[in-house]
């Protein structure tokens, strides 16, 4: 196989030499800037810009890694696995990953710029990469396989995090979060909601700071509540 030089216009120029997977994500970002020819479609992705590839089966992210100048990428609800080629996209502040066979996060770290990501719907367990990601204010890791929250105890912009449908066991590391708006969690019987999110007035719980809480048990399986805070 002929080694093409990587860039995308290269990519797109000779499409035949590259591996399957890779040529059919070159022609979905050809097709989504509908640009009339290659150089034409590496200069509108050398400039700042949003790209929503969800639900088009993309599976090779190969051909993202030089898109630097990108601020906004959907890529939800598609077959991916490897986001390895992501870790080069410093300049994102938006990335919506949801429902794809992700497990490996670790390439992530490095998205420092990130105020938004949604997770949601993969199969990760291990979280410890979002702790330098402390531009973050929403945060969406629900429906994976997540006990261990404490990488999230820095993460102290978040004003929206939601991790229902997850294993977690400790909530008390997310007493740090004290701009949190919007709190979605699964908890066990035996986990106690901490002192930071609940005060007592007039013989009732409410919650403090957070306006929205909604804890599901789950044990048994039910809705508990969802309260608006107080002022």
């Amino acid at each position: 196989m002929i080694k093409i030089r990587n860039s995308f216009a290269n990519w797109c120029r000779q499409p035949e030499n590259l591996p399957t997977l890779a040529r059919q994500t070159v022609t979905l970002l050809s097709q989504k800037l509908a640009a009339s020819e290659c150089s034409q479609a590496s200069e509108q992705l050398s400039t700042p810009m949003t790209l929503n590839l969800s639900q088009t089966g993309i599976t090779d992210l190969k051909t993202f890694s030089g898109l630097t100048s990108l601020r906004s990428l959907n890529l939800a609800d598609n077959q991916i696995t490897d986001i390895s080629y992501l870790s080069s996209l410093v300049n994102l502040t938006y990335l919506d990953l949801a429902d794809n066979q992700i497990t490996d996060i670790s390439y992530l770290s490095s998205l420092v710029n990130l105020t938004y990501l949604d997770l949601a719907g993969n199969q990760i367990t291990d979280i410890s990469a979002l702790s330098p990601l402390v531009n973050l204010t929403y945060l969406r890791l629900s429906s994976n396989q997540i006990i261990d929250v404490r990488p999230l105890s820095q993460l102290r912009q978040l004003k929206g995090l939601d991790l229902s449908e997850n294993q977690v066991d400790d909530i008390n590391p997310l007493s740090n979060l004290t701009n949190l708006a919007f709190l979605k969690i699964n908890i066990t019987e035996s986990v106690n909601i901490p002192r930071r999110f609940l005060v007592q007035q007039q013989g009732k719980h409410n919650y403090q700071r957070v306006q929205k809480l909604s804890v599901i048990k789950t044990k048994p399986v039910e809705m508990v509540q969802q309260l608006s805070a107080i002022s």
